[in-house]
């Protein structure tokens, strides 16, 4: 199926690298592969984790670019919009887990109740009070989207560390641009970070900030940026290594498989796929199906 049949069907529709269809029973046969789901690249962060502690697990990346960003949307259409795709991929792949690896798209479902999550859903969520009892200065920022820091949870969270910390919470869609940016390839200015923080600290503050808690999956790309913008900063909290952790322990006792392990990238729409192809190969994912077969004969010719 070519590119453009595969992105005028009515949703949920999951593309492959190539253009083609996600197909039950094709792409990874009768094996279950763990999701990781994002709407855009910064999901990459989990999957580094995953495949370091699981390294013969079938991935399935799905990449809900056609709603990227999630962050400027409200929280109950992504809800929505995540249960439609969730539900799908439960058809098509059957997966042994799902890893939400999206703090915006995670804390939507938390706040819908669990329409949008099964006992197969592991979400991902800024860990506030570890990164305060990390802090030896008590000076803490916090980098998420919006409606991360919205949530009540969250809000909860900085209000009681406030009582004995400087937490700054700063708020960035445009952080999530930039990390697409330059995992595409994309030179990232430093002083368009260090302005967008201007707005929340002074330079005495940001200098003294010594602990800063990457509250979405896509900032960990840009921590050699932000090292310049916190120069004092020595622990960059990132719960995207607690969340493989957590999938380690929920499907150790799967069997593992004499095969090549299928890492495939699917798409909700073929628009600038291409910019995400090399991405996905640097980062150990293929951008076609492939069946069982053909990953026994590859396994024999090595």
């Amino acid at each position: 199926m070519d590119g453009s049949a595969c992105s005028s069907l009515a949703l949920p529709q999951f593309c492959l690298g190539d253009g083609s269809s996600l197909d039950s029973g094709v792409s990874f046969g009768s094996r279950r592969p763990v999701v990781i789901f994002e709407s855009g690249v910064g999901g990459l962060t989990v999957a580094k984790h995953i495949l370091k502690l699981m390294p013969n697990t079938d991935l399935l990346y799905v990449a809900d670019n056609l709603w990227f960003p999630y962050g400027s949307k409200p929280g109950s259409a992504i809800a929505r919009r995540v249960k439609l795709l969730f539900d799908e991929l439960r058809l098509l792949v059957n997966p042994q887990a799902i890893v939400v690896a999206c703090n915006t798209a995670s804390v939507a479902i938390s706040n819908a109740g669990s329409a949008a999550e099964k006992g197969d859903c592991i979400r991902i969520s800024p860990p506030v009070v570890e990164a305060a009892h990390l802090s030896l200065s008590k000076k803490i920022v916090i980098l998420a989207t919006s409606s991360t820091l919205e949530n009540s949870a969250i809000k909860d969270a900085i209000a009681a560390e406030r009582q004995h910390a400087a937490v700054w919470p700063i708020a960035s869609q445009i952080m999530v641009g930039l990390a697409e940016m330059k995992l595409a390839g994309g030179q990232v200015e430093v002083y368009k970070l260090a302005e967008l923080v201007s707005k929340h600290l002074s330079d005495e503050e940001r200098k003294s900030v010594d602990t800063v808690l990457l509250g979405c999956t896509h900032f960990p790309h840009l921590v050699e940026e932000l090292r310049q913008v916190f120069p004092a900063a020595l622990n960059w909290v990132d719960p995207a290594y607690h969340v493989a952790l957590e999938l380690q322990a929920r499907i150790e006792h799967q069997t593992s498989h004499t095969e090549r392990p299928a890492r495939l990238a699917a798409f909700t729409s073929v628009e600038g796929v291409r910019e995400y192809s090399q991405v996905f190969l640097d980062n150990g994912f293929n951008q076609t199906k492939l069946s069982y077969k053909q990953h026994r004969a590859m396994v024999m010719m090595e």
